[in-house]
């Protein structure tokens, strides 16, 4: 779990395995996203789309009507809202979870989130199961991974930041 603020914001980063998806599909709102953290590469991916969102925000370059939606998009580098959720939203069976708060005060919601399932940080890790997953979802091609690989020496770091690449490059189809 992290916890940390950004433009005077709090945000709370938690992987969560879920007791039952479809009852906690009510928490989402204005404050609380979850995403299939099957295709979350990593803190940095969420700590990015955080900042990025938030730039976008202050500039008035915001595609959603809400911060919380923002990072959504950039996490998932699209334009669509459809397209994000369908990228990397929970389904009625998802239960491995990163669950995103933005707010003033995000330990109500880490509470509340914590009566839904239980914290397990695994789930934020970047294993080989889920590389082929994250290359899936984000269109990235082996040949890519393997010049990242060549660059950093690890698949981790280097699927980790060919994702980045991705919410980078999505700032110029703004």
């Amino acid at each position: 779990m992290q916890i940390g603020n950004c433009n005077n914001l709090q945000y709370l980063i938690l992987p969560i395995k879920l007791k039952d998806p479809m009852s906690t599909l009510k928490l989402i709102s204005s404050n609380i996203q979850l995403m299939n953290a099957e295709v979350i590469a990593g803190y940095e991916h969420i700590l990015t789309s955080i900042r990025m969102a938030i730039r976008a925000w202050k500039r008035n370059k915001n595609i959603a009507k809400s911060l919380i939606m923002e990072v959504i998009l950039y996490a998932s580098a699209t334009r669509q809202i459809k397209d994000a959720i369908n990228k990397i939203g929970i389904t009625q069976d998802s239960r491995e979870c990163i669950a995103l708060v933005i707010s003033e005060d995000v330990k109500p919601f880490l509470n509340e989130l914590l009566k839904y399932g239980e914290e397990d940080e695994s789930l934020i890790e970047i294993t080989s199961k889920k590389i082929s997953r994250i290359m899936k979802a984000f269109d990235i091609k082996e040949s890519e991974l393997m010049i990242a690989k060549s660059i950093y020496h690890k698949d981790n770091i280097a699927i980790q930041s060919l994702v980045l690449e991705r919410i980078a490059l999505s700032e110029l189809f703004r």
